[in-house]
């Protein structure tokens, strides 16, 4: 990191605005520069603003902040402080500023306004926070690390080399970032107890595991083969069952849609024969319609010729009329040709007379017209010049009264004056000067006398300061020793505290894995009462689908019998019928004759035939309702069972999955594992519900306590940070002791150098008062002369001199600023009178030279005045003459003109020949262009009508050929003529009807077909199944009774099967839970056995370098640093002392000795150094630190603040020449000091000088910021 400049304003005793580049001239030719200037002139303020630009804070721990601002220089409303820094090559600029309110002094603090920009001015952040943190992140150092490696602030260097074994551990961790040594031990520890306590709960859950004998899972196998093996059985049964029954199904279901098909593709075969004779009228319309197109085109053809023909007389009478049009405008065109030629005539005759007789006379009048109007402006300014000479003549004639006036009053002032006046003022000049001096010496007395009035008030402000600041001291010492109790009390509960809030976070980790293992316990419980309740379901179901199968058996074979009775009545019905049908055959019978059917001689039923067909029919009915509503309670009853059988396949189905769902959760309840030891052993007796409940109310508890932990670790806190601040805050009030001293002592000296000052003023007053006093009484003399002047200026003669009154008024005023005796008060006021006499005199004696050198001097003007007036008039009236004789030549000229031209202008005149010439030369325009457009026309209709021939002929050929085509084709399709055809035609509506029809019964035609052979298809496919039916022995009718028979024994296997699935299920579920137990038994072993040997590594580890406190592996880390700051130490110790080098103490941890190598390399204590000796061991070990720090970033700019005065001039050589060997090394090193022998070696300096009196230093010119 190198600094390359800085930018300051109002810190401090620097008051203003200051730049100091460090890479231009002197600093880019020589690295090594110092600070040099008197105690508390302000040097170490240039580092106090790089801390300040770059961490807001300075390494004096003075204040900034919105209330308090302690670097502010005093009477000042802003401060600021700018760095720009590089760092691995890369530039940054921090900003950091503060002001007062209204741009005030007294102004209430604002707050401070921060920056960091990168090299192209891009913003980085404006926030402080972030700030600093992205400073630390860009350097690799943070405040304290910067002012340890950078910037070694006055007592620096001997902190670490004088500091205790406590505080050098702190030191060390501070700079190199070495806690972390703390936190990997600490870390380890912890790391360490976990393992331990995982092993142990392992063992204790692999332990509490029990598994089942080998011959109980032996017999466990041999069962579920058995079971399986009888679920194989039933499947096998089951299938056959199915099969027989969906065949059965598809062989009735085939036969029924064979018949229907049938009757419908006879429906529709029948409704085709209907349609015959309106199919072939449809026929003979589409024969006809396929014609229209031909006719379409004949008749177009026909329509075309006749607009031809049309088109064509209308061109021909078209034609014939725009001929006639354009002989028209040919005679209008000859008679506008003629009127042009007369307009050109009239206009050229006219401007032949111009020439001639106008133009001689418009030239005649505008030479007079100039002549006239030059004549008037002459005699205009001839008379204004008249006017103005006999103004001024007027003028100069009173002011030459007025003087003449005046010189007499003059003449007679100064004939009236005394003799002596002017010798006796010539001495006057001497006793005013003396006056001068008088009056200088009170000033400066009095502004003596303010200085010290306001030194006295404020040495008087210190003291009462002092005893303020001695009072809030005595306080702070009574507030940091209470604090120091208070901290004593928080202290001793700390370890109360982590207990609570340990045991607070392991009941927060364990409450989730209890409340999932209650929440899952819960779950499996509902699942279990749902698997209970659908059980139960299934067993209802099952007792209900038993008698509805008994209902409908019985109602089965009430259906039969039922049907069996009416099929009986329903033959009776028919024979009654068929006897009765049989009348007339009978009535033909005759006694004796053979019957023709029976061939009986004897016909007893002839006459009176015996019928009973009402009452059979009425039977018949009766027994048709009864099977009719059998039937329909039959049709119920099978749904009934088939809904029954489908909600009990259902049940079943859900009983299955509860089944699996509830294995599934209770394997994942017991995969859950909950570490119930170190200090929650009670937890494993209790419930679920019981744990969840035991661990929130304990966790309200310990949330409680976490709560005031945490309060008391944040009062903690608090109070060290008040300890701190206290301690800041004695270190400031005995800072600020030590200046209010200093402040009083100068007070005191500064008042005793005003009184010595006054003193002398006083006694040169008095010797000046004499010589004045003398001077005017020897001025006034005898007579008084301002008694002989005072009748000078009876007359007011000098009034028009006013700068002797006004120089007397203010010298009379001036006396009153000044606190005058009655003695003082008399000897000026006789200068004052003096003074305005010699000035009287004076003016008057000026006044009368001057008037009459102005009376002379208007006599001569007066005179040439007279003169030139004379000469303006002859002037001006000779010009009168000429102009009025112009004026008459105009106007004759004006009055030929309006008799030539009628009273009109020249261009008027002209304007109206012109205007006639152009009108008939547009008439002509049109006529021409119009004549054109109408010949273009004639001859566009000429071509239209050769065009139109063309096209007649065409087109009576294309009729001809279009009139043999209709007449072919319509023979063609079967029509004689034209009538024939046009009355085969359907109209649209009875056309598309029919046609839907015809179209309607081709698809119900095709449909039946292919419906017909689908069923006879499907019929014999139903037939080869017959014999694998009757190869399983299925004695069943092939009917719908059958149907329902098969129906119920798959039924009945299918209950078997799922009960003997269901066995197989449980049987699985016993024995896979015991393999899985077994199996994570197992894994728990190679787990426990696998963290064992982990384990093991990690107590090695814990032995070597764990412990609780991290105390452990930090001091091995800080011994370790150590030796390598006392390596980099002595490096630059063989540059700047050889003599001595260090080590570590090793019996004492991290105490340092020193090697004298003179002295046999005895070793003793560094406390034994001499203060020269201890200075050069310091800055070693300073410089050492810096090198230590820097192994992030490289550290290219250094400020040493320290006092080079303990040296003599040996030692101070050496450490110079350290000095120039780091700058040597590319750094740029700065020192600050106050002593000579450093200025004289060190040429490139940076000078801060007090000024004197005020409190305030400054930098050399040209670090000054305009």
């Amino acid at each position: 990191m190198k600094i390359c400049s800085l930018r300051l304003k109002n810190l401090n005793a620097l008051k203003g605005e200051w730049y100091l580049d460090f890479e231009s001239s002197p600093f880019d030719e020589n690295g090594l520069f110092a600070i040099v200037g008197p105690t508390g002139a302000g040097k170490s303020t240039l580092l106090d603003a790089i801390c300040l630009a770059l961490y807001h804070e300075t390494p004096r721990g003075l204040k900034v902040s919105k209330s308090v601002n302690d670097i502010m220089t005093r009477s000042t409303s802003d401060c600021l402080a700018e760095v720009v820094f590089e760092v691995n090559g890369k530039r940054y600029r921090s900003f950091w500023s503060q002001r007062r309110a209204r741009g005030r002094s007294d102004g209430n603090l604002q707050d401070a306004k921060c920056e960091i920009a990168d090299g192209e001015g891009k913003l980085l952040t404006t926030k402080t926070n972030e700030k600093i943190r992205l400073i630390a992140e860009l350097t690799g150092l943070d405040f304290g690390r910067f002012t340890r490696s950078m910037m070694l602030a006055q007592g620096g260097f001997a902190a670490f080399l004088n500091s205790n074994e406590r505080e050098k551990a702190e030191l060390l961790e501070e700079l190199t970032g070495t806690e972390v040594y703390a936190q990997i031990s600490s870390f380890v520890f912890e790391r360490y107890r976990e393992e331990k306590q995982a092993i142990e709960q392992l063992e204790a859950i692999h332990g509490s595991v029990e598994v089942m004998e080998d011959d109980v899972l032996d017999s466990l196998r041999l069962d579920l083969d058995s079971v399986q093996e009888k679920a194989t059985q039933l499947n096998t049964q089951l299938q056959n069952h199915q099969y027989a029954y969906q065949w059965l199904h598809a062989f009735l279901s085939a036969q029924s849609q064979l018949s229907n098909a049938t009757a419908r593709q006879a429906e529709v075969v029948h409704q085709s024969t209907l349609f015959k004779d309106e199919e072939a009228q449809l026929a003979f319309h589409e024969k006809a319609v396929s014609l229209n197109e031909v006719r379409a085109a004949l008749l177009a053809s026909q329509s075309k010729l006749a607009t031809l023909d049309k088109s064509q007389s209308d061109l021909i009478t078209t034609a014939a009329r725009e001929a006639d049009v354009i002989k028209t405008i040919e005679a209008e065109l000859s008679q506008s040709r003629q009127q042009l030629a007369h307009s050109e005539q009239a206009s050229d005759a006219f401007e032949e007379s111009v020439k001639r007789d106008i133009e001689p006379l418009l030239r005649s009048q505008e030479r007079e017209q100039q002549t006239s109007d030059g004549l008037s402006l002459a005699l205009k300014e001839q008379m204004l010049s008249l006017n103005g000479m006999t103004t001024q003549y007027e003028l100069v004639s009173k002011k030459q009264s007025d003087l003449v006036e005046r010189q007499t009053k003059l003449v007679s002032v100064l004939s009236n004056a005394p003799d002596n006046v002017q010798a006796r003022v010539s001495q006057l000049p001497y006793v005013l000067n003396l006056k001068e001096q008088y009056l200088e010496l009170k000033q400066d007395n009095a502004q003596l006398a303010l200085r010290k009035k306001d030194l006295n008030a404020t040495s008087q402000l210190w003291r009462d300061k002092e005893e303020s600041t001695k009072a809030e001291q005595t306080n702070t010492l009574v507030v940091t020793r209470e604090l120091d109790t208070e901290l004593e009390a928080l202290l001793d509960s700390a370890e109360t505290d982590r207990l609570s809030i340990d045991r607070c976070h392991r009941v927060k980790n364990l409450l989730p894995s209890v409340m999932r293992h209650k929440e899952k316990s819960d779950a499996l419980g509902m699942l279990s009462a749902t698997l209970d309740e659908h059980r139960a379901e299934l067993n209802r179901l099952e007792n209900s689908s038993e008698v509805v199968t008994n209902e409908l058996g019985v109602l089965s074979a009430q259906h039969e019998e039922a049907k069996a009775f009416l099929e009986h009545l329903s033959k009776r019905v028919e024979l009654e019928r068929r006897v009765a049908s049989l009348e007339a055959e009978r009535a033909r019978l005759i006694d004796g004759e053979a019957c023709p059917l029976c061939g009986s001689d004897t016909h007893p039923w002839a006459e009176d035939t015996p019928t009973h067909t009402d009452s059979l029919e009425i039977e018949r009915l009766k027994r048709q309702a009864l099977y009719d509503d059998l039937e329909h309670k039959l049709q119920e009853k099978r749904l009934e069972v088939r809904g029954m059988t489908e909600r009990m396949a259902l049940t079943r189905n859900t009983i299955e999955q509860r089944s699996l769902e509830f294995e599934a959760q209770k394997h994942e309840l017991e995969s859950i594992e909950i570490d119930f030891s170190s200090g929650f052993e009670n937890l494993a007796l209790m419930s679920p519900t019981e744990r969840v409940e035991k661990l929130e109310s304990e966790l309200i508890v310990l949330s409680g306590a976490v709560t005031l932990a945490e309060e008391r670790d944040k009062a903690r806190d608090d109070a060290n940070e008040r300890k701190r601040h206290l301690a800041s805050l004695l270190k400031d009030h005995q800072y600020s002791l030590v200046n209010i001293a200093q402040e009083i002592k100068r007070h005191t000296e500064s008042i005793g150098e005003l009184d010595h000052r006054i003193d002398q003023n006083t006694s040169a007053i008095e010797d000046t008062f004499e010589k004045m006093r003398v001077g005017v009484a020897e001025l006034k003399g005898t007579g008084n002369i301002d008694e002989q002047l005072g009748t000078l200026d009876n007359n007011n003669t000098l009034d028009s001199f006013p700068e002797v009154y006004r120089y007397h008024s203010e010298k009379e005023a001036s006396l009153k600023e000044w606190d005058l005796n009655n003695a003082e008060r008399e000897i000026f006021k006789a200068l004052a009178l003096l003074e305005r006499c010699y000035q009287e005199w004076v003016s008057a004696s000026t006044a009368l030279d001057l008037v009459e050198r102005d009376l002379r001097e208007i006599e001569i003007k007066r005179t040439h005045l007279e003169a030139g007036k004379r000469e303006l008039t002859e002037k001006a009236d000779a010009l009168k003459v000429d102009f009025e004789r112009a004026q008459k030549t105009i106007a004759e000229i004006e009055q030929a003109l309006f008799k030539f031209l009628t009273g009109r202008s020249l261009d008027a005149v002209r304007a109206t020949y012109v205007k006639a010439v152009d009108s008939c030369r547009q008439s002509l325009t049109v006529f021409e262009q119009k004549l054109h457009r109408q010949q273009v026309s004639v001859a566009e209709l000429k071509q239209k009508e050769i065009l139109n021939t063309q096209l007649i002929v065409q087109e009576r050929e294309v009729l001809s050929l279009a009139d043999q085509k209709w007449c072919a084709e319509r023979l063609a399709k079967g029509f004689h003529d034209d009538a024939s055809w046009e009355a085969s035609q359907l109209n649209d509506e009875l056309y598309q009807s029919m046609k839907q029809r015809q179209e309607r019964l081709a698809k119900q035609l095709e449909e039946a077909t292919r419906d017909v052979d689908a069923a006879t298809l499907a019929l014999e496919s139903s037939k080869t199944g017959k014999e694998a039916f009757e190869k399983n022995g299925f004695q069943i009718e092939l009917n719908e009774e059958g149907l329902l028979q098969l129906q119920g024994v798959v039924s009945e296997v299918s209950d078997s099967l799922s009960a003997t699935q269901q066995e197989v299920g449980e049987l699985k579920a016993t024995l896979e839970h015991e393999l899985a137990k077994r199996a994570r038994l197992k894994e728990q072993f190679a787990a426990l056995h696998a963290r064992k040997v982990q384990f093991e590594a990690i107590a090695t580890l814990n032995n070597l370098i764990g412990s609780a406190d991290g105390a452990k592996f930090r001091r091995y880390a800080q011994s370790v640093t150590l030796d390598n700051l006392v390596y980099l130490a002595n490096r630059r110790l063989k540059t700047v002392q050889p003599r001595y080098q260090l080590k570590r103490n090793l019996q004492e941890g991290l105490s340092l000795l020193v090697v004298d190598t003179w002295q046999a390399d005895i070793t003793r204590d560094t406390k034994t150094l001499s203060g020269g000796e201890s200075f050069l061991v310091s800055l070693s070990l300073a410089l050492a630190l810096s090198d230590l720090v820097s192994h992030k970033t490289s550290i290219d700019s250094l400020f040493l603040d320290e006092g080079f005065g303990t040296l003599d001039d040996d030692t101070l050589e050496i450490a110079l020449d350290a000095l120039d060997q780091l700058n040597a090394s590319g750094k740029h090193v700065g020192v600050i000091s106050h002593i000579d022998a450093l200025k004289e070696r060190i040429p490139t300096q940076i000078t801060v000088s007090k000024q004197a009196g005020l409190g305030f230093s400054r930098l050399s010119e040209c670090y000054s910021v305009r």
